[in-house]
């Protein structure tokens, strides 16, 4: 399993993975907080104060294997972690509600991109599944 961590359907993911006793997945990240890599955000923090941040240790013994996305001259964060994650993808499994299509690196795009690279794309519906 590849997939970013944020609060929401990330983490539900990982949760449910994780509980049916499968190998811990590589977490891809958009932000790093210090320069060396050591503590990870869901947002960047110098605009956002409300990001989650990570020590990467803790999430290596408790959760999985934390990556930082790094972006191209032309990419934020979220547009390189949603390139990291279907360079490696073979299939999509996404949680979408069909709005935001016009955020560059957000569901919407990333699951409109899998589709024009022809990665097969499955859309979940809300579920009270592991929740």
């Amino acid at each position: 399993l590849v997939v970013g961590y944020a609060p929401g359907a990330d983490k539900m993911a990982v949760d449910c993975w994780t509980g049916l006793g499968l190998p811990k997945p590589q977490l891809v990240f958009p932000f790093a907080v210090e320069p060396l890599g050591t503590a990870f955000a869901t947002e960047d923090p110098q605009f956002n104060s409300s990001t989650e941040i990570f020590d990467r240790t803790w999430l290596l013994q408790h959760v999985g294997n934390p990556v930082l996305a790094q972006p191209a001259e032309d990419e934020t964060g979220h547009q390189a972690q949603a390139r990291m994650l279907l360079d490696q993808a073979t299939i999509l499994v996404a949680l979408w509600d069909g709005v935001g299509c016009d955020q560059p690196g957000g569901t919407g795009d990333t699951v409109m991109k899998a589709q024009s690279q022809g990665i097969p794309v499955y859309l979940v519906k809300e579920s009270p599944l592991c929740k």
